[in-house]
């Protein structure tokens, strides 16, 4: 399971994305929707590590990966699913 909780996401000193709590649980597919400039992909760049989380939490199997570098998750995901999350974040992100 992945879930953020109050999550506060931006770049340099300015918050983009404010309170964002999602949960998707294992065997889900989910979509984030939104018009251009409204801060999809930068809660996917909070969520693995890429955009500065001011506050909230990232969890993943019960384990807090908040402000974990992307490099340490990157790592700690090649025993887990967490690696195709990240792969398709990267994925995602590249289209953007």
């Amino acid at each position: 399971m992945l879930k953020t909780k109050n999550l506060v996401v931006g770049y340099g000193n300015v918050p983009i994305v404010r309170g964002v709590s999602i949960v998707v649980n294992k065997g889900e597919i989910i979509a984030l929707l939104g018009p251009n400039g409204s801060g999809k992909s930068t809660l996917i760049k909070g969520i693995v590590g890429l955009a500065k989380v001011f506050s909230g939490e990232v969890i993943y199997e019960n384990i807090k990966i908040t402000g974990i570098s992307t490099d340490k998750l990157v790592k700690m995901s090649m025993d887990t699913s967490l690696s195709l999350i990240m792969f398709s974040c990267v994925l995602l992100l590249k289209k953007t």
